[in-house]
């Protein structure tokens, strides 16, 4: 199976469904990158999956530490 980067899925799924806007991808990559960020942090260095709680959390904060730049 052929590894595709994000941009190119990006792609793929914008031409299958386009109600999203591309910076909607980048935000939810950008949110989850700073969550698991977060995660690691607290679990000091451990790498472990993010719960859903953990995930919209980091959203939060990630959305309110930029707010300006999505705007």
């Amino acid at each position: 199976m052929q590894e595709i980067n994000f941009d190119e899925a990006v792609d793929s799924i914008i031409a299958k469904d386009p109600r999203f806007a591309r910076d909607a991808y980048a935000f939810v990559r950008e949110a989850l990158d700073f969550t698991q960020k977060l995660v690691v942090k607290e679990a000091r260095g451990g790498i472990r999956h993010v719960s859903g709680q953990e995930l919209l959390n980091g959203i939060r904060q990630f959305a309110s530490s930029n707010s300006a730049r999505w705007l």
